[in-house]
């Protein structure tokens, strides 16, 4: 009789370790069902985010000439990078080149919105604090931030927190003269900084073969080593070209 016992010993043994394996199979299948129901709702929104984000870079692209296409590519690289970096006071993989912390919210974008400074104004003025990103023909980044609202009065102003940048080239150039022509609010500009004019764009820039469109470095913002206001580098180190078109402008409210 004992070997028999000692079998059913066995058998019962096995149905036990059955049991409790398909309890652990189950125990484990309700707990990742339930980290399933726990995704936190901000990755859901980050993917719908990204989503909506490529959708928009396609229609971006259905717009602009094949040539220009790259450039724009690189330019949404170089924006996102960096408007992320503005939710920060330091970045973990490299130094932050844009010295100012906060949200961002879309104000105008050249593509959708027109090229006009009629276009620009009517998204941009009396919106606070912005930042602006400029592409231009020649596959330069460029930009400026101003703590002054725009407007379309046709006046110079003082703007001690204002400056210029080239994401291209990674730069950043602060005020060092000139302090009161920081920024011009014009109705037939879009975006200007400096008197001179270190940025200068003039409405319908995506047209301009003349010199309307201007980034002449140096006059109130201070150019890299080597580089004088007025020469030929200061001329074309924003752009890429004296004379440029205009590829993209995205401006973007900065919320502090």
């Amino acid at each position: 009789m004992l070997p028999i016992l000692r079998d059913e010993i066995k058998e019962i043994q096995i149905l036990i370790d059955n049991i409790n394996q398909d309890s652990f199979q189950l125990i484990n299948k309700h707990q990742n069902d339930e980290e399933q129901k726990q995704v936190p709702a901000q990755n859901e929104q980050e993917i719908k985010a990204k989503e909506q984000k490529d959708r928009e870079v396609a229609m971006t692209l259905e717009k602009i000439v094949q040539q220009d296409r790259p450039k724009y590519l690189e330019f949404r690289r170089l924006v996102d990078y960096h408007l992320e970096s503005l939710k920060y006071q330091e970045m973990k993989d490299k130094p932050k080149l844009l010295p100012i912390t906060g949200q961002t919210k879309l104000l105008y974008k050249a593509t959708n919105d027109g090229f006009l400074a009629a276009n620009f104004h009517q998204k941009c003025d009396n919106q606070g604090k912005t930042i602006s990103f400029i592409l231009s023909d020649q596959g330069q980044v460029f930009g400026g931030y101003t703590s002054l609202s725009w407007a379309s009065n046709n006046t110079q102003y003082k703007d001690n927190d204002a400056f210029i940048f080239s994401l291209s080239k990674n730069t950043l150039h602060k005020q060092y003269q000139n302090f009161d022509y920081a920024v011009y609010h014009g109705k037939d500009y879009l975006i200007v900084f400096g008197g001179g004019h270190d940025i200068r764009i003039y409405t319908g820039c995506n047209n301009n073969t003349s010199n309307l469109n201007q980034c002449n470095l140096g006059y109130a913002y201070l150019p890299p080593q080597g580089l004088k206001y007025g020469d030929q580098q200061a001329t074309e180190y924003l752009a890429g070209s004296a004379q440029f078109k205009v590829i993209e402008i995205e401006v973007y409210q900065v919320i502090v």
